[in-house]
Order: C-alpha cells, then sequence, then structure tokens
C-alpha cells in the first residue's frame, strides 16, 4: 500500500526541520554509513524523534491495528548523491518519508527529485509525504544521483504488534536488494 500524502507537513514545520538538519550537517557532522559515508544521516535524532511520536496519530488513520513508533532518521543529500536500490530491515514495516527541504541551484530544470519505488518515480514536493506498509509486501526503492545542491528527507519508522521489531544498531536499518 501507497499513500501521497500532500502537505503532511506546514511550511513552518518544513522549514524549521531544514535548517536545523543543515546546522546539524555543518556543526556536528554524522556520516550515514559505508553505502554514503560522505553524506549527513542521523539515526535517532532528537528532533526527528519527537516528530516520530508526534505524527503517530497522523499515521494510525490509516491502520485498522495499533501502530509502534519504531525509529526515525534524516537525510541530506548534497550534490551527487543516490540511494542505492534495497529493500527496508522489518523495523520498517511502515515507513513515511517527507521531503522537508531542498536548493536544487538557479540553472536546475528538472522536477522534483524522485523516488523511485518498484520502477516507478514518485515526486513529493516540500511538506508531502509518501506513506508505505511493507507488512505484506517490501519494497525496492533507491534514489538516483541529485543533480541540485541538497534535499532533506524525514524518515519515520512504525511497526504492528511486537515491538521486538525495533532495532538496535544503526547498521542494521537497510537490507540491501
Amino acid at each position: 500500500m501507497l499513500h501521497e500524502l500532500k502537505g503532511f507537513l506546514g511550511d513552518d514545520l518544513c522549514q524549521s526541520f531544514t535548517t536545523y538538519a543543515l546546522r546539524e550537517r555543518f556543526d556536528n557532522f554524522k556520516s550515514y554509513g559505508k553505502e554514503l559515508p560522505d553524506t549527513h544521516g542521523v539515526y535517532k535524532d532528537s528532533f526527528a524523534e519527537a516528530c516520530l511520536y508526534c505524527f503517530r496519530d497522523r499515521v494510525q488513520k490509516y491502520f485498522k491495528e495499533d501502530i509502534h513508533p519504531s525509529y526515525s532518521f534524516y537525510i541530506v543529500y548534497e550534490n551527487g548523491h543516490q540511494l542505492t536500490k534495497h529493500i527496508d530491515s522489518d523495523a520498517c514495516e511502515i515507513s513515511v518519508t517527507i521531503h522537508t527541504g531542498h536548493l536544487y541551484g538557479d540553472s536546475y530544470q528538472g522536477s522534483v527529485w524522485p523516488l523511485y519505488i518498484d520502477n516507478t518515480p514518485i515526486f513529493c514536493n516540500v511538506g508531502d509525504a509518501l506513506l508505505y506498509d511493507q507488512k505484506e509486501k517490501k519494497y525496492e526503492h533507491w534514489r538516483e544521483p541529485l543533480e541540485g545542491i541538497y534535499q532533506i528527507q524525514l524518515l519515520l519508522h512504525y511497526v504492528t504488534g511486537s515491538i521486538d521489531k525495533i532495532p538496535v544498531p544503526a547498521e542494521n536499518l537497510i537490507a540491501t536488494a
């Protein structure tokens, strides 16, 4: 199940989160890991965790069974960065990716940087979210290299049933395809 949620976050919150993520990138760089060592990505950041819990009810309305916060993550993608094809771990049973801000540059003529899910490009503008339920089907997804200057993605993950699916080590978050 895929849901494009237009206007999931308001402009003020998007601008606040984008400013926060960029300041953290410059003041407190944390590598996304082996996959993207020069990309700033933060697991369970306090601002992102607050969003995870705060927006749970907005996500819950799409499900009959109770959902539980699993973990949050945010990424500051920069020019040339990409997301390799992968399938998320079980801790990402329900995923919400939110485009909080970008700067593509004055000469950029393209559209919003898409997320590919099972070979289909999904275009989310600032404040829009993509919710995908991976309980029944795991979605292979990726991003081609970014042609702009930067784009910020906030990722919120939830599980149903047992919260034993929630990971402890950040290196187990992605199962590459």
